[in-house]
């Protein structure tokens, strides 16, 4: 039979008499707050730093002008075999209307972006293209000479 240990014995109580009080109150803003009263004021979250404004954010990033964005992104993936043709065209036409944009409106940036999705959107479809292209042809002219 397992035997456990005895819990330590409890302190002695008193004989119902209340501990004495403090002969001075806490001064103010010690002690906790009334019940149902905030401890302290709510502050909205913010993040650490300098806040972000559009300014720093549209420097890095063309936040007005989404088709430069969507032009290097497609510009940039337009590198996958086969559907680099779809997209290479893609970043070309948004490139370009992006381009138009930004001369519209000189304030908004994005030209590069725009730049980079044309430059690699038309030499992936381009060259994708031309691949494709040679695929057939090779394709067809094994075909035609086997038949001899």
């Amino acid at each position: 039979m397992t035997q456990f240990p005895q819990p330590p014995p409890l302190p002695p109580q008193n004989s119902g008499t209340p501990p004495p009080m403090p002969p001075n109150p806490p001064p103010a803003g010690y002690g906790s707050p009334p019940y149902g009263a905030q401890p302290y004021p709510q502050q909205p979250y913010q993040q650490p730093g300098p806040p972000m404004s559009e300014e720093v954010l549209g420097g890095l990033i063309p936040v007005n002008n989404p088709n430069a964005l969507l032009s290097y992104y497609i510009g940039i993936f337009a590198f996958i075999p086969m559907i680099g043709i779809v997209l290479g065209i893609a970043a070309v036409v948004l490139g370009i209307k992006a381009l138009k944009f930004a001369a519209q409106y000189p304030m908004v940036k994005g030209k590069t972006h725009a730049w980079v999705g044309i430059l690699c959107g038309g030499f992936f479809g381009l060259l994708w293209l031309a691949l494709t292209a040679l695929v057939i042809i090779a394709s067809l002219s094994s075909s035609h000479s086997s038949s001899y």
